[in-house]
């Protein structure tokens, strides 16, 4: 088996987790402990610990219009020291750009990521938000031309509600109509399918977040609701 880069976008990103090196490893440092330990047991092998394992890279790309400055072309590392053992990461780093996803980065073309996320985007709120989901429905601006055929983009949404996890995914869906009917060979179905449906995040924050707009009785907790698309069929 060949060993490649597991490639994470993280859209919508600004100082809440890019404001220092430290909040950084601290936003996806679980992750990446998570992913080294589950390659050196094998879990992820389907032929069990024996197996060469299929990843050895990981880079995160961090990526929103209100960046900070600071961290603009660094390079994170995110493993506390270098790996030498064999089957796990021997390399994860986070990189950042300034952009709106949708928009081209300054060395070119971005590649289709593996993963992306929005945490707590607001999608429902912020129409900024329909160019990037129109890009990633796109299947000439989401994929190269010799892989832009086999998938799609996996996307996960998080929102602080249920409910404005349910107004996402309605947004989702009009752009997803909206890009359907300008495609002579394509249906809404056809760029855009629902993995998992708006649903309470079992990861989500434990800590309620006090929100002075919440309707009554509606409680807010970071990622506390989410759902899964794959974009760009």
């Amino acid at each position: 088996q060949s060993i490649n880069t597991f490639s994470i976008h993280i859209l919508g990103s600004d100082g809440v987790e890019c404001s220092s090196e430290e909040l950084v490893r601290k936003a996806v440092g679980p992750f990446v402990r998570w992913l080294d330990a589950a390659l050196h047991s094998g879990a992820l092998s389907s032929a069990g610990e024996s197996a060469t394992p299929t990843v050895d890279t990981l880079q995160v790309e961090f990526s929103g219009p209100n960046m900070p400055d600071f961290i603009l072309g660094r390079e994170v590392d995110l493993l506390p020291q270098s790996n030498t053992q064999s089957k796990g990461l021997s390399s994860a780093k986070a990189i950042f750009q300034r952009r709106e996803y949708h928009e081209s980065v300054k060395d070119g073309d971005a590649t289709a990521p593996d993963l992306a996320i929005a945490f707590n985007a607001g999608i429902w709120g912020y129409d900024s938000w329909k160019p990037t989901l129109a890009y990633m429905l796109s299947k000439d601006t989401t994929h190269d031309d010799e892989s832009k055929d086999e998938c799609g983009t996996l996307f996960v949404i998080t929102a602080y509600t249920v409910e404005e996890c349910e107004d996402d995914a309605e947004v989702v869906v009009e752009v997803a109509g909206e890009v359907g009917t300008k495609r002579k060979d394509a249906s809404t179905s056809k760029v855009a399918h629902q993995i998992w449906a708006p649903e309470p995040n079992p990861f989500s924050s434990r800590l309620e977040r006090k929100t002075a707009s919440a309707p009554q009785g509606r409680l807010y907790f970071e990622n506390g609701a989410w759902q899964a698309w794959l974009l760009g069929l």
